[in-house]
């Protein structure tokens, strides 16, 4: 009996892993955002110093990097000018022998034949050793030239890193400083937005999470305790509720992970560590933070797709539920399981 039963748990475990995958696919983030202490979590403001002094670090090399660039374009730009002098002084010398030649050709002096073939000869070698020189230089100059607008662009491309940088320092210090000024002033309200250390701003997916459970904002899905028990941690109503809105809001974006916030109310401790396994457990970025049993939280506009997915996705994780446990018995039973869909 005993043999049994663990045949059937690990069937259980391979028929779910089977279904979620199938469901959502294999891609997620490498890594969990935040990784909470045993302790019930903590309401603390995220230190940036450490991201401010890597970029400012960052911002002395390509600083560097810049500086090094413009002195090789100057240069460049020097020892192109005076080759494209010398260059044009040859064609000048070039140009005069060739019409010495073409005069001493067209009006030979027939009193010394001997001599103007010498000096026939002479011109041509001159005219030779004249043109394999600025053969020499003409290629030169094309190389410096290309060099230096390859030079230019890295150039440009160093500038443009420069100012990402520099804009990504104003941004994360003006962060801080916001976040001083709302801890100093704190009201009932709270706006809750993501942003990354480039500036880039987006609403992720705010949990609310009580004694009753899970509520997703602003959608106002409720996802009570109660509701989570009996399903593997890997195909939650949860979980599918909140990959829904996910997809909702992602449509047309390249962004392919969601960004979970968890909101825990002082009565909320208990249900939040079963929200933390779940979403670490599927490497899913998250966040948390502690907030007032009287704040009001202002998360935007509701979006009725976003609640109509997520009623769909809870329906079918509860339908797999049904299906697992009704194969188990199946099988318990000695009977074939029913096919899935």
């Amino acid at each position: 009996m005993v043999c049994a039963m663990g045949a059937l748990i690990l069937l259980l475990l391979v028929l779910t892993r089977k279904i979620r995958h199938e469901q959502y696919g294999e891609d997620a983030p490498a890594a969990v955002a935040v990784a909470p202490d045993a302790a019930a979590p903590a309401a603390v403001f995220p230190d940036r110093s450490g991201e401010i002094a890597a970029l400012e670090t960052e911002r002395e090399t390509v600083s560097g990097d810049m500086l090094r660039l413009q002195q090789q374009v100057q240069e460049l730009e020097q020892s192109i000018a005076q080759q494209q002098t010398t260059v044009a002084e040859m064609r000048q010398q070039f140009s005069e022998l060739e019409s010495t030649l073409q005069t001493t050709d067209a009006n030979p002096d027939k009193s010394s034949i001997a001599e103007l073939q010498n000096q026939i000869a002479g011109l041509r070698s001159q005219q030779v050793v004249l043109r394999q020189r600025l053969d020499e230089q003409e290629k030169s100059l094309l190389a410096k030239q290309l060099r230096l607008k390859a030079v230019t662009e890295t150039t440009a491309i160093a500038r443009e890193k420069l100012h990402a940088v520099n804009s990504a320092i104003v941004s994360l210090r003006k962060q801080v400083q916001d976040t001083q000024q709302s801890a100093a002033s704190a009201g009932t309200e709270t706006i809750v937005e993501f942003t990354n250390t480039f500036g880039t701003t987006r609403t992720p997916i705010i949990v609310e999470v009580t004694k009753e459970g899970y509520r997703i904002q602003p959608t106002g899905i409720v996802i009570e305790t109660r509701d989570m028990e009996g399903f593997p941690v890997s195909d939650t109503p949860l979980m599918a509720a909140i990959l829904a809105v996910h997809r909702e809001r992602a449509k047309g974006s390249v962004t392919s992970q969601p960004y979970v916030l968890l909101l825990v109310r002082p009565n909320g401790s208990k249900a939040f560590y079963p929200a933390q396994g779940i979403l670490a457990n599927e490497k899913i970025h998250f966040g948390y933070e502690l907030i007032d049993a009287d704040k009001v939280i202002a998360t935007g506009e509701f979006a009725p797709t976003e609640k109509s997915a997520a009623d769909v996705a809870m329906a079918e994780a509860y339908r797999r539920r049904e299906k697992i446990y009704a194969n188990l018995r199946y099988l318990a039973e000695g009977i074939p399981p029913q096919r899935t869909e």
